[in-house]
C-alpha cells in the first residue's frame, strides 16, 4: 500500500502526534519541524532517536536533540539535510 507524501500541514500534524503526554519536551516548535521534507516514517525515526539522545543527557526532547537525530537519519537515508529545512531550530 503507498500512502501520499505528506504536506507541511499534515507533517506538523504528525510532529505533534509523535511525542506522548509523559514525555517531557521544551521549546519544541512543529511548524519548523514540518518544513523537513520527510515521511511519517522518517519523522517517527527522528522523534524515536532523539527522545534516546535527551534522555541520556538528563534532558526534555528539545530542538537540538531533534537537529542531531535529523542529521544521523539523512546520513542513513543518503539525503543531503538543506540549512533551509532547519533554519532557526537552535
Amino acid at each position: 500500500m503507498r500512502f501520499p507524501f505528506p504536506e507541511p500541514p499534515a507533517r506538523a500534524r504528525i510532529w505533534q502526534g509523535m511525542f506522548p503526554t509523559e514525555t517531557p519536551t521544551r521549546g519544541l516548535d512543529f511548524k519548523k519541524l514540518s518544513r523537513l521534507n520527510v515521511s511519517g516514517g522518517s519523522i517517527h525515526n527522528i522523534t524515536l532517536n532523539a527522545a534516546f539522545i535527551a534522555a541520556g543527557a538528563g534532558e526534555p526532547v528539545m530542538m537540538k536533540h531533534l537537529l542531531e537525530s535529523t542529521k544521523n537519519e539523512y546520513v542513513k537515508t543518503d539525503r543531503i539535510l538543506t540549512d533551509i529545512e532547519v533554519k532557526g531550530w537552535v
